[in-house]
C-alpha cells in the first residue's frame, strides 16, 4: 500500500509539473521509452447523424518495463482547422487481448462495460501490463474529420516520454455520406 501511495504521489507531482510545461505537437514523438503502441497505419470510420456523439479506441499501450509507468495524457493529434471536439478521453486496463477496437456511436450499442474506464492523467500501467484508450468526440455540424494518429505522454523512472502512433480515426457526418469516397 505504502508504495502505491508513494507512486501516486510522484505522479501528482509530475503531472502538476507537466501541465503547465508540456506542449504537445504531431511532430513530438519519441520511441525510445519502454512502452509499446504497436504498429500503425490503421483507419477507423464511424458515420453519425448531427448532432452525435461517437466513440473511437484502436490504441493499446503494453508497458514492457519492470516497474509501472504513470500517464500524463492521451491525445489523437490534432488535424487542423474546425473539426469536433475531443470531449472525454478514458484509460482502462486490457486483458489477455493487446488490442481493443472501437468505433461507435456512443452509448455503444451493444453497451461497453465501462467499469474499468479511469481518466488517462495518473493512470497507472503496471509492468508486462496493457492499457486501451477511448476518445469520445461530439460531432455538432455536417463534415468529414479525419485525426491522423494518438499522442501518448507517461512517465518512467522519473523521465518522461512521448510515443506516437498513426492510427486514423475517420467520422463522416451525416450518417448519409460516404465515407468510403472521402
Amino acid at each position: 500500500m505504502a508504495r502505491k501511495a508513494v507512486l501516486a504521489a510522484a505522479a501528482a507531482g509530475i503531472l502538476a509539473l507537466a501541465s503547465g510545461v508540456w506542449t504537445l505537437t504531431a511532430g513530438a514523438d519519441s520511441k525510445d521509452g519502454p512502452v509499446d503502441l504497436g504498429n500503425g497505419a490503421s483507419l477507423a470510420t464511424i458515420v453519425t447523424d448531427v448532432p452525435g456523439q461517437v466513440a473511437f479506441s484502436h490504441n493499446s499501450a503494453i508497458n514492457r518495463a519492470s516497474e509501472p509507468v504513470v500517464l500524463v495524457s492521451a491525445q489523437l493529434l490534432d488535424p487542423g482547422g474546425a473539426h469536433p471536439r475531443v470531449t472525454q478521453s478514458w484509460a482502462a486496463p486490457l486483458g489477455p487481448d493487446t488490442s481493443r477496437y472501437l468505433a461507435t456511436p456512443w452509448p455503444a450499442d451493444p453497451p461497453v462495460d465501462e467499469s474499468g474506464l479511469s481518466a488517462v492523467e495518473g493512470f497507472i500501467i503496471p509492468p508486462g501490463t496493457s492499457a486501451y484508450f477511448i476518445f469520445l468526440v461530439d460531432v455538432e455540424s455536417d463534415g468529414v474529420w479525419r485525426w491522423p494518429g494518438m499522442v501518448l505522454t507517461y512517465v518512467y523512472d522519473g523521465t518522461m516520454y512521448t510515443e506516437r502512433i498513426d492510427n486514423e480515426f475517420q467520422v463522416c457526418a451525416p450518417s448519409t455520406v460516404d465515407c468510403a469516397s472521402q
